[in-house]
């Protein structure tokens, strides 16, 4: 038994106030230079005079598709100041995969919808570069951004771009009768060479009903860096697995393709 007068009983008793501080301040709001925190606000920084900002650790990664130097295993989200010239200054952010920029350069995007490729276009199952490329939704700069026919950007200044593709599928039961689940992976390729990690569509369950189709799709943004003159693509192939349904776009106007310069 522990006495009243005990000095461990002492300390710990002093310790109480404490770690009471501490557990409250874990479980609410915190406000820096303001008493009142906005309503869902978990962090909220205030300087009335309006003369100082927020600065985020820095760091200077050299490639964009690794997580370097900061450590594998990173959460998607973690946001830093990139000092590299070569791949981008500015804020990036982790998105599971590669870096990408928060900002893009003013006046330097453009965004494209796929042209009339409908359910009886191009089968995306096999090996195919995308007909991504139709009508132009806008285009900052047609110098810097030239159409190179119906499946290709020709990028005409040298930087790092965010580009993000959105196709709309459809899964259909094929003229050879096939069936079951379709799936296809996605890449972006520039100059004939793969860029970053593949792209899988959500699943689309075939049955073996003469007609039958499913609608799925693939989202995804990459930063990549392209010379000038290079041409960017998006090219597909059939997932892993039992994937035996065919894979096409969903209809005309219906995926697209959007590119930002960021350096």
């Amino acid at each position: 038994m522990i006495s009243s007068k005990s000095p461990f009983l002492s300390i710990n008793l002093r310790l109480v106030p404490f770690l009471l501080l501490v557990l409250s301040y874990s479980f609410s709001q915190v406000g820096i230079g303001t008493d009142t925190v906005g309503t869902g606000v978990l962090l909220e920084i205030n300087d009335p005079s309006s003369t100082t900002g927020v600065l985020l650790p820095q760091a200077n990664i050299i490639d964009l598709s690794t997580a370097a130097p900061l450590p594998a295993g990173i959460e998607i989200g973690t946001l830093v100041y990139n000092t590299n010239i070569a791949s981008g200054i500015g804020y990036y952010f982790w998105n599971g995969f590669v870096w990408d920029r928060f900002n893009a350069a003013v006046g330097e995007m453009v965004k494209y919808v796929n042209p009339a490729v409908a359910v009886t276009g191009q089968n995306l199952s096999a090996v195919r570069t995308v007909q991504i490329i139709g009508a132009v939704e806008f285009n900052d700069n047609p110098v810097l951004y030239q159409t190179d026919g119906n499946t290709g950007v020709r990028i005409m200044d040298t930087g790092v771009y965010q580009v993000t593709v959105s196709l709309s599928l459809r899964g259909t039961y094929g003229p050879d009768r096939n069936r079951g689940r379709a799936e296809i992976d996605a890449r972006i390729f520039v100059n004939g060479g793969a860029r970053g990690p593949l792209y899988r569509s959500t699943e689309m369950n075939i049955t073996n009903a003469a007609g039958d189709f499913d609608n799925g799709s693939i989202t995804f943004t990459q930063s990549v860096i392209i010379n000038a003159g290079e041409i960017i693509t998006v090219r597909t192939a059939r997932s892993a697995g039992n994937n035996t349904g065919e894979v096409r776009l969903r209809s005309t106007g219906t995926s697209t393709m959007f590119i930002q310069k960021t350096i």
